[in-house]
């Protein structure tokens, strides 16, 4: 499966307070979960099939950590929980995610946002204009896409797809996933 990925960096008196993902599905996935939960047909999803959504299909994303990872320094982490789910059709094909992910009032002036699917079910991509910016910045701001060779992830390939153990150091029979990331200095 193929999904896009974009990151809405939300600030609050000139820190950083979270940031939104959108992930954009490819045609397959898009068809077969716009098919099976946009039960009245009616191009878009109500509260109750955006609730049925969620639970059903979503709520899943939190084993893979929600597709987010974020670094500092050497320490990586993915988000305990996410907000504001919300999902959209564009046609018959085109399913969007969006969420938010806070960042529970901790100064980050130096961090590293990455959207990827470390278990090789999703490639994922970003979009061209990979950050937005939303609310009051601060007064100065750096952001960049950077491929991070210093901290790369590894993982078991021939592991069970139950499996979604994420290694920090290489050991023989893993293999080598170099994460590109967003890079975010206040």
């Amino acid at each position: 499966m193929l999904v896009f990925a974009q990151c809405e960096l939300a600030f609050e008196n000139g820190r950083a307070a979270g940031f939104w993902v959108e992930l954009e599905f490819d045609s397959f996935f898009s068809g077969e979960i716009i098919w099976a939960y946009d039960e009245d047909r009616s191009g878009s999803f109500d509260a109750g099939e955006t609730g049925n959504l969620y639970e059903n299909a979503f709520s899943n994303l939190k084993e893979y950590g929600y597709f987010i990872f974020i670094r500092e320094g050497d320490k990586r982490y993915t988000p305990q929980k996410v907000e504001s789910f919300s999902a959209r059709c564009e046609g018959p094909e085109s399913l969007f995610y969006r969420y938010f992910v806070p960042l529970d009032g901790e100064e980050k002036d130096d961090f590293y946002i990455a959207v990827y699917d470390y278990s090789y079910f999703c490639a994922v991509r970003y979009q061209d204009d990979y950050i937005l910016l939303t609310g009051e910045e601060p007064g100065t701001l750096e952001i960049s896409l950077e491929e991070n060779k210093d901290y790369p992830v590894y993982y078991n390939p021939k592991g069970k797809a139950t499996d979604k153990t994420l290694y920090d150091r290489w050991a023989p029979g893993l293999s080598t996933f170099i994460p590109t990331e967003i890079h975010v200095r206040l």
